[in-house]
């Protein structure tokens, strides 16, 4: 009976290490399962934090760039938070002024608050008062509210 079972264990064995096989402990396998996907989590992780690492790399060197032209860019977003008598922001023909110093001293009144936060090229271009245009002046005195230029 013990060569029957030391035969069996010799099969066993041998059908093991030709197989490639090694006897695992309960619980092995699925650890070392975890560890293949985490080197495979780790090696994508890896990868993003290239893609933003060139990503932030770009953006630095935009900014740079926007810096040595020595402009502001401001967004449109940005300007709609600024939509009130006491902060006026506006747009016109791709710039941004915050008029709120021109709001109690506007020749048209009240009627200045109707570019606050927006685009108000038009506005501008042909007041609602009576379709014409704001006078040089008034295009000269834009230059003393100067913020920056819209982001595009």
């Amino acid at each position: 009976m013990s060569k029957k079972i030391f035969a069996m264990l010799f099969v066993a064995l041998f059908f093991l290490t030709a197989c490639g096989q090694k006897a695992l402990e309960p619980g092995q396998e699925n650890f070392d399962q975890q560890v293949d996907g985490s080197q495979q989590t780790g090696e994508t992780l890896g990868q993003a934090l290239e893609e933003d690492d060139d990503a932030l790399e770009r953006q630095a060197i935009e900014d740079a760039k926007l810096e040595a032209e020595g402009s502001n860019w401001i967004a449109e977003s940005e300007v709609a938070k600024h939509n009130t008598v006491d902060d006026c922001w506006t747009i016109i023909h791709d710039q941004v002024f915050d008029i709120t110093p021109a709001i109690s001293n506007h020749p048209g009144g009240e009627a200045i608050l109707m570019g606050c936060g927006i685009n108000a090229t038009q506005l501008f271009e042909e007041r609602p008062s009576n379709g014409t245009p704001h006078s040089d002046r008034a295009h000269e005195n834009l230059d003393n509210f100067y913020l920056g230029d819209l982001a595009r």
